[in-house]
């Protein structure tokens, strides 16, 4: 697999990129990406352990969108990413990590596995 196998959702002929980010408001842009794009690569994330190169590009698909409120466009980032994937309890915006989330689904599977070894 390669990381432009990842950038199809965010080009312009998709309906994806249609979403235009100017239009919402901060709040709005953080709900899309906590929903739709921690969603797009999340069957990968079950079954492979992710590449850091495509963590990278995700994760700079998702805060051009938060900052420059567009997929292609850069911006300056007002914040530390790692305050932003935080916890809201710690300060963040509970964006979350693409990393974390990518170790506990498989670890889920170990555990899966695990279980019913013991089961029988």
């Amino acid at each position: 697999m390669e990381t432009s196998d990842f950038t199809y959702p965010f080009k312009t002929g998709n309906p994806i990129y249609m979403w235009k980010g100017r239009l919402l408001s901060m709040t709005g842009r953080v709900c899309m990406i906590r929903i739709v794009l921690n969603s797009l690569p999340l069957h990968y994330m079950s079954i492979f352990l992710m590449l850091r190169g495509i963590a990278h590009v995700i994760t700079s698909i998702k805060r051009r969108f938060l900052w420059a409120r567009t997929f292609d466009a850069k911006k300056i980032c007002k914040v530390s990413w790692n305050l932003v994937v935080r916890e809201k309890i710690r300060g963040g915006l509970r964006v979350g990590s693409l990393a974390g989330k990518n170790k506990a689904l498989l670890f889920k599977w170990i555990w899966r596995l695990e279980d019913q070894n013991i089961r029988g």
